[in-house]
């Protein structure tokens, strides 16, 4: 794991160098993930053991009798392994791993100079190394008071990003949820009603297209309830609070691995990001083997060998399901990537077998969905799209659903609901002037002169996040709208 880690460092170094380029053109620095925030959550997650081994590699050493831990080599290369994953989380921007880096450190100092208390009695901590420690301290409360003003907006963000998420949960699933993976669909609802009762909220110039909480626990309350939210507590406490006088530092390293992950999943979406999820069962698989040993019952030779054949067999039965339904997906995702490349080259009737062939494996992946709809609308299948968005909008909501739906039934010319999707569109991140140009341009087609007057000067006023091309050309051409209707 930490030659994974080694190597993303080296890859987010060598991108900011601009030696090689990044998964996203709005960020520099992404690792091989496509965002910074998970690429430092990545990286968080296993400075554990690199800060773990550092610290006690003489007493692991010892116990595991492993020679290598004392040589000096040892000790550089886990310097270097140090300062790599160190950079690398600071320049990932990621508040949320500096936070969860910030206080795993302490947690592991802490635990040293208990340790160091305990095997040196005459240890004291005398004025000068309390006079550090409480150093220590002040600069953590000042460096997590800068990291909230760092980047004000995206903690408002959140802030209204939970607001919002609260409004979900109430007596009907407050046990159960929602379901797993439904807290898009259900959100982005709720975030189009918020702000359209509150169009003046700050949040609508911060709101986007939401798809996690920023919140683990708060995330799998609201999609498993109560008892979903008790499971997860139970299952990091029973990691937290193992006791192993024999592995102590191993423990403590896991320990440190699962406060980690825990922290970031406070202000990010961790359990989302399948290598930080394997990482966080990798340590619970760990630590549940370091766990004190329990009652050992002893089977007979006979039930030994039945026991032994009825696993053997169900073993290779999931093994042979795993595999087929593996396949099945890759050879879907394969068609799909096949589909998005002839889509790319505009080869919108070429690129419609494989998006079908894909279709009956991947009839609930929100993102294949949006796509597949999208390209039937380029081909001007209008009705096809729209039923297929209309299942895409069932388990992933985007403005850009939104806006496909009302696109469709404005070349339908069904004026009502063309109107009605693009203002749902709207009222999901209005921070955007593309609806507003779209219901402009509508109520021209059909003789709404007052209302597109009225809708264009506030689409000319409006404040958008990025001045580009395609919005200056959408205000030039709304104030051609609006100079032709001069009198209205």
């Amino acid at each position: 794991m930490l030659l994974g880690g080694i190597l993303q460092g080296i890859l987010g170094i060598s991108q900011l160098l601009g030696l090689t380029t990044s998964n996203n053109v709005y960020f520099i620095i992404t690792g091989s993930f496509y965002n910074p925030g998970p690429y430092g959550g990545y990286l968080a997650s296993l400075f554990p053991i690199a800060l773990g081994i550092k610290l006690y590699k003489d007493p692991i050493g010892f116990k595991l009798n492993i020679e290598i831990l004392k040589s000096k080599i040892t000790n550089y290369l886990l310097d270097a392994c140090l300062i790599i994953l160190l950079f690398t989380i600071i320049i990932s921007q990621s508040r949320a791993a500096w936070c969860s880096t910030i206080f795993v450190t302490i947690y592991f100092v802490l635990y040293k100079i208990k340790y160091v208390k305990k095997k040196n009695k005459e240890f004291v901590l005398n004025k000068k190394k309390a006079t550090v420690l409480l150093l220590c301290f002040i600069v953590t409360s000042i460096i997590i008071y800068v990291l909230i003003y760092l980047r004000i907006t995206s903690v408002a963000g959140r802030l209204y990003i939970w607001r919002i998420s609260s409004n979900i949960v109430d007596k009907n699933n407050f046990l159960t949820g929602i379901g797993l993976n439904r807290f898009n669909p259900i959100y982005m609802i709720k975030q189009g009603e918020y702000l359209e009762n509150n169009p003046f909220s700050p949040f609508s110039m911060l709101a986007n297209n939401t798809e996690y909480c920023f919140n683990e626990f708060f995330q799998s309350f609201i999609e498993t309830g109560m008892i979903g939210l008790v499971l997860l507590v139970c299952i990091i406490l029973s990691i937290l609070f193992i006791r192993n006088k024999n592995n102590s530092e191993w423990i403590l390293i896991v320990k440190g691995g699962i406060i980690s992950i825990t922290l970031f999943s406070l202000f990010s979406y961790p359990f989302h990001v399948l290598p930080i999820l394997l990482i966080f069962f990798v340590y619970i698989a760990f630590g549940a083997f370091l766990s004190p040993v329990g009652h050992i019952y002893i089977l007979n030779k006979t039930l030994s060998h039945i026991m032994s054949f009825v696993l053997s067999i169900s073993l290779c039965t999931i093994c042979i399901f795993i595999y087929e339904k593996v396949s099945l997906y890759y050879q879907a995702l394969k068609n799909w990537n096949t589909a998005v490349l002839i889509m790319a080259n505009y080869n919108y009737v070429e690129s419609l077998p494989f998006y079908k062939a894909a279709y009956s494996v991947l009839y609930q992946n929100g993102y294949f969905l949006n796509d597949y709809g999208k390209n039937l609308y380029l081909m001007g299948n209008f009705s096809a799209s729209n039923k297929i968005l209309f299942e895409a909008a069932n388990v992933h909501i985007t403005s850009f659903t939104y806006l496909t739906i009302g696109l469709n039934y404005d070349k339908l010319d069904n004026f009502m609901l063309a109107e009605k999707y693009y203002k749902k569109a709207y009222w999901l991140c209005p921070e955007r002037l593309y609806p507003l140009y779209l219901l402009v341009k509508l109520y021209e087609r059909h003789g709404k002169l007052q209302e597109a007057c009225s809708l264009g000067n506030i689409a000319l006023h409006k404040k958008t996040k990025i001045n580009s091309i395609a919005i200056k050309q959408m205000r030039k051409e709304i104030f051609l709208i609006l100079n032709t209707n001069k009198g209205l």
